[in-house]
This record gives structure tokens, C-alpha cells and sequence, in this order.
């Protein structure tokens, strides 16, 4: 019996194997999913707007907007009030009956009198102050491609966007100021930075406040060849190991004439160095010092 069954199984799999062995119907390969096309490399038109709501929307931030740096409205002149028409007595008792029957109707349908709004603010959608956006400050209004002023502040950036700027800042030849205020910025990130301020050679102020590093390598901003005048770098929790890094890139810098170091975390050590740099280049250059309040420097360190 156990030789029976050892045969069945044997012809039941060979009929089997027949079976599919006839079958000549080509099996189709499993298609693979579709890999995204490289995108085209972008060629900037010099329209910071345009260029940059592109390349943002390439890189995944559909949503991100440059907008018009907000003023203060201006204070609105007030108007000397109208000399009173002279009229009859008889005249003066009608237009007082006018201006109660008046009155009256406008408490009567209204309620009370609806006041116009102010006009030293304006008002928009909730959460709109918050979400990111880039602040531009135009040379002539209505040139867009004439930024002087950029303004990112109070917003992650990360290298997309940061490689972003290094194609969309260079044809902008009035930029004088670029200012990213706690931005998050990470040491990698500022050497992309570094690397697109060097082709702005009409940027002078650069303010980096509230963004602190772990290697503290600020010093790749003041190069030789580094044509900013006015650096900020508070609130940065630079050490004596940072101020010691920024006075080497001092050595060779022959352009920057302030530069702002407010509460950071520098001692009398740091700050001997960087006196100490900034007397021997004092006849091209001059460095003011601000490092006050919460700075833990003594007299020994300002004066030296």
C-alpha cells in the first residue's frame, strides 16, 4: 500500500509539471515603481520672487512666501476743524433741530454709531504671523529684482533652502543686508552660507543673531576675501574657544568694521585676543565691541 501511494504522488506531480510545462503564455516582469525625473537645472531671472517661490516649490515648501517688509503706518495729519458758517439766530435754532432729529434716527435704526476702524495697524488671517516667509526690502518700489534688505527671521532653515539662496542671491546686486535671526542654523549649513556670501560683493551687513553653533566656526564669514562691514553675532553662547577662532579669521580681514558680540559667554580670556587683533590692524580697520550686559568680561578684558 505504501508503494501505491508513493506512486500516485509521482504521477500526480508529473501531470502537474505537464500541465504547466504546456503552457507557453510569457510571464510579464514585475513593473518597478517609477522613479522621480531629475528636475531640469534652474536658470534664475534675477526676479528674487519668482525665482525663489520656483525653487522652494522644486524642493518641497509649496506653501513658502516673499513678502513686503511691514512698516508703520505713517501718522495720519490731523485736520483743522472748519470755521463755523455765520448765520441768523433763526438759522442756528433749524440746523440744531436737524442735527437732534439726526441723532435720533441714527440711535433708532443703528443703535449706537458704528466708529471707523483705526488705521495705525492691520489685520490678517490667524497663524499668519507665524508661518515662514521671506521679508524683502526693494530699492524702488515696484522693481522687484532691486532686493536690498532680506529678511528670515524666527524659522527653521535647513540646507534645502539654504541651497536655495546660493542660486537665487548672486544676481541681486543692490543686497547690502542679509538678516536670519533664529534660523536654527547647524555648522554645515553655515558653510553653505559662507560659500553664497562670497558671491554677494555688494553685502555689507550680515546678522546671524540667536543662532547658535556647536563649533562655533564663525570665522569662515571673515575671510580675506569677505567684503562684510557689519557682522552680529549675539546671542550666540560663543566662548573663548569661538572669540579665539574669530580673531585668527581677524588676522586677514581688512573689511569688517563692527562687530557685535552681545550676550555670548565670552571671558576676559576671549576678549584679551580680540583686542589684541583688532590693535594691529587698527589703521585699516576698526572694531567696536559690544559686549555689555550679560557678557562676563572685566576690566581687565576691555582694557586690554
Amino acid at each position: 500500500m505504501a508503494k501505491k501511494t508513493v506512486a500516485d504522488k509521482s504521477d500526480k506531480g508529473s501531470a502537474s509539471a505537464d500541465k504547466h510545462a504546456g503552457d507557453k503564455t510569457p510571464v510579464e516582469p514585475v513593473k518597478n515603481a517609477q522613479e522621480p525625473e531629475d528636475l531640469e537645472p534652474y536658470t534664475p531671472t534675477g526676479n528674487f520672487e519668482a525665482d525663489f517661490c520656483e525653487l522652494a516649490i522644486r524642493a518641497g515648501f509649496p506653501t513658502m512666501q516673499v513678502v513686503p517688509r511691514p512698516h508703520r503706518p505713517p501718522t495720519p495729519t490731523p485736520t483743522p476743524p472748519e470755521p463755523a458758517p455765520v448765520t441768523g439766530k433763526g438759522d442756528k435754532d433749524k440746523s440744531g433741530v436737524k442735527e437732534e432729529l439726526v441723532k435720533q434716527e441714527e440711535g433708532t435704526s443703528t443703535g449706537e454709531p458704528e466708529e471707523p476702524p483705526p488705521a495705525t495697524y492691520t489685520v490678517k488671517d490667524k497663524y499668519t504671523y507665524f508661518k515662514p516667509r521671506v521679508e524683502v526690502e526693494l530699492e524702488e518700489e515696484g522693481n522687484k529684482s532691486h532686493v536690498k534688505e532680506i529678511y528670515m527671521r524666527g524659522w527653521k532653515i535647513d540646507d534645502r533652502i539654504l541651497e536655495i539662496l546660493t542660486v537665487t542671491l548672486p544676481p541681486l546686486e543692490k543686497l547690502t543686508k542679509l538678516d536670519m535671526w533664529n534660523n536654527c542654523l547647524t555648522d554645515s549649513s553655515l558653510n553653505i552660507l559662507a560659500n553664497a556670501v562670497q558671491n554677494l560683493p555688494n553685502l555689507r551687513t550680515l546678522c546671524l543673531d540667536n543662532n547658535p553653533l556647536t563649533l562655533q566656526r564663525y570665522g569662515v564669514l571673515l575671510g580675506e576675501e569677505s567684503k562684510i562691514q557689519h557682522l552680529s553675532l549675539r546671542n550666540c553662547y560663543i566662548n573663548n574657544m569661538g572669540a579665539k577662532m574669530i580673531g585668527n579669521a581677524l588676522t586677514t580681514n581688512k573689511s569688517l568694521v563692527t562687530l557685535n558680540l552681545c550676550f555670548n559667554k565670552i571671558t576676559c580670556e576671549g576678549a584679551e585676543k580680540l583686542v589684541k587683533v583688532g590693535n594691529i590692524w587698527f589703521e585699516i580697520w576698526i572694531i567696536h565691541f559690544f559686549m555689555f550686559l550679560s557678557s562676563s568680561i572685566g576690566d581687565g578684558g576691555s582694557s586690554a
